[in-house]
């Protein structure tokens, strides 16, 4: 198992390497955060069909790697603002995050006390999948 997680955090630090150094080069920040948040609903709808640890293992590769491509958001978004407001807006980020990291516990406390935990799951890919459109808008202007 260790070597499993060890082999796949390797590969997820190359992913998240070229994710960054493509998504400057190439200007393809959208396009990989739309993929990062794609790989994040699928990481989720497929924990809600998990019955072993080692399908949880295999998923955590699936995670990392949606992460990886994640990190092409806050590059777009630091992209959006003059350089002289980046302090500002890493502290806007942070609280936007710390938001929504407390809006999650609202559909927690729906299904886990339900232990409905597939339902969270499904739930969360579908909250995922509406942030798509916004990025699609955001890169047409």
């Amino acid at each position: 198992m260790g070597m499993v997680l060890a082999l796949s955090a390797i590969m997820i630090a190359a992913v998240t390497f070229l994710v960054n150094w493509l998504s400057d080069i190439k200007k393809a920040r959208v396009k990989f955060a739309i993929i990062g948040i794609s790989l994040h609903a699928t990481w989720f709808l497929a924990l809600s069909f998990v019955a072993t640890t080692y399908q949880i293992v295999a998923l955590s590769l699936l995670d990392g790697v949606a992460a990886a491509f994640n990190v092409s958001w806050f590059a777009h978004y630091g992209d959006s603002f003059p350089r002289e407001q980046y302090a500002s807006i890493l502290v806007l980020m942070k609280t936007g995050l710390m938001i929504g990291r407390i809006a999650n516990l609202a559909p927690t406390l729906v299904f886990i006390p339900l232990a409905s935990y597939a339902s969270y799951f499904r739930f969360s890919t579908i909250v995922l999948l509406f942030l798509i459109p916004p990025y699609i808008i955001s890169k047409r202007k």
